[in-house]
């Protein structure tokens, strides 16, 4: 493992910590009887994301 896999692996917990945080405001907001806060989008943007980093680890990532 290298500097761009560690730097990938604190990026992909970052994404899903937002995730995360996305997910309590929506529950909060449904609480509520409001419209959700972020849809289907939001949550497919932060996968795609997560999907290049894992691709970017897999072809920089590791010691050759």
């Amino acid at each position: 493992m290298n500097y761009i896999a560690v730097a990938n692996q604190i990026t992909a917990l970052a994404y899903v910590a937002e995730i995360e945080a996305m997910k309590a405001a929506n529950a909060e907001r449904e609480s509520k009887g409001l419209a959700q806060a972020y849809g289907d989008d939001e949550f497919l943007y932060i996968a795609g994301e997560l999907h290049k980093l894992a691709q970017n680890t897999l072809e920089n990532g590791w010691q050759k």
